[in-house]
C-alpha cells in the first residue's frame, strides 16, 4: 500500500515524467536515511557534556 501515496505524482508527471521523478526520489530518500542514521550514531557515540553548575 505505500505504492499509493506516489499515484497522485504519477498523474500530474506522467508515466515518462514519473519514470524520471521515481529514481531521483529513491536516491534523495536514501541519502536522507543514510545522513539520519550517522547523525544518530554520531549522537549515541558523543561523550556526555559535564554540567557547569
Amino acid at each position: 500500500m505505500k505504492h499509493l501515496k506516489y499515484m497522485p505524482i504519477a498523474f500530474l508527471a506522467g508515466a515518462h515524467g514519473f519514470a524520471l521523478l521515481a529514481p531521483y526520489l529513491a536516491i534523495c530518500a536514501a541519502a536522507n536515511a543514510l545522513m539520519l542514521q550517522r547523525r544518530r550514531r554520531a549522537a549515541a557515540l558523543a561523550p556526555a557534556q559535564p554540567s557547569s553548575l
